[in-house]
């Protein structure tokens, strides 16, 4: 294996960028470790005991007959990591490599071929969708159509009634920074010409070809009473399915329903109920899983794994990551 890449690190994407977070490895606080066979994202913090510790994002982007020899090549010069957000094959493989495997939580995805609002299963998403089906528009636009001056007023509301008010987020969420991105694409919901809720949805490819998307950023008006946001994503499923695509990522649901999950232990337990108990000082955990879990949606599990085997302190620092905290 050389560290030579054989493709750029977008054409990389497009042939292996099958998961959720593949768009979010190439941001630009991410640095790439680039190799012939595949590119790892990560980002590197100091720890409280002044060591660095490495934040792996996700899987590896390359074929998964090589995903082993990636990471065993990368973990030979990266000696104190946390994988956040892998998927099961790439925790046990990581785990065969020496390091501790704990639940990370669910993602929700919606199968586009089959995914139907009844009442029986989603009485607060239809009630939503009535709502809106006569009093708001739903619209796709380029990043050119975007009335930014109006978008960035309904993001800043939508911050100021958010646990966490930090304007830019990084590493398990990449910033919006307002700029053209390749191949994502923007929809909206609009009442009386005004901006009432709006989603960033990143590519996933097979083989350079998009199957779907995942909805990296959701932004909403806070102040409505029914959820335009929900009536967004079905008016966005239904949109997707017209094309053929087969799936919609609504992200994970961290710390949440984990009790069926491999590698469980009990203090992993203990640290979840904590997590989601700190949720109102750090994130809003409850209410993201509160909105993915009404869609009932198909669910797959997420892991992470660390050098460390209670990797608490290290959780906390890729909360700081996440955040943009700065010290």
């Amino acid at each position: 294996m050389c560290e030579t890449p054989q493709l750029s690190p977008i054409d990389t994407l497009k042939q292996f960028g099958n998961f959720s977070l593949a768009y979010t490895c190439l941001q630009a606080s991410m640095q790439q470790f680039k190799t012939d066979i595949g590119i790892i994202g990560y980002q590197t913090y100091t720890g409280i005991n002044g060591h660095t510790v490495t934040a792996v994002l996700a899987d590896p982007l390359c074929k998964p007959k090589d995903k082993q020899r990636l990471l065993q090549h990368f973990l030979s010069k990266h000696d104190n990591c946390i994988v956040v957000q892998c998927s099961e094959d790439t925790a046990r493989t990581l785990g065969h490599l020496g390091l501790h495997i704990m639940p990370f939580g669910h993602e929700h995805h919606i199968d586009l071929n089959s995914f139907r609002l009844n009442w029986r299963d989603h009485k607060a998403i239809k009630r939503s969708v009535n709502y809106y089906q006569s009093r708001a528009q739903f619209s796709e636009k380029s990043f050119a159509e975007l009335d930014m001056k109006q978008l960035q007023a309904m993001i800043q509301t939508w911050r100021q009634s958010r646990t966490s008010q930090s304007a830019t987020q990084g590493f398990l969420v990449r910033p919006f920074d307002y700029q053209y991105e390749v191949d994502c694409r923007y929809f909206l919901l609009e009442q009386n010409g005004n901006y009432i809720a709006f989603v960033v949805c990143d590519p996933l490819y097979v083989n350079q070809r998009i199957h779907g998307y995942y909805v990296s950023h959701s932004f909403f008006d806070p102040n409505l009473k029914h959820s335009a946001m929900k009536a967004l994503l079905v008016a966005l499923a239904q949109q997707l399915r017209t094309e053929g695509l087969q799936t919609l990522s609504l992200g994970v649901s961290p710390f949440v329903n984990t009790d069926d999950f491999p590698f469980l232990k009990r203090w992993h337990r203990a640290f979840h109920f904590l997590a989601r108990q700190s949720s109102d000082y750090i994130y809003n955990f409850k209410g993201l899983s509160q909105l993915k879990s009404s869609f009932k949606a198909g669910l797959q599990q997420s892991f992470i794994a660390s050098h460390k085997r209670f990797p608490v302190i290290e959780c906390i620092g890729v909360a700081k990551l996440v955040l943009n905290y700065q010290a």
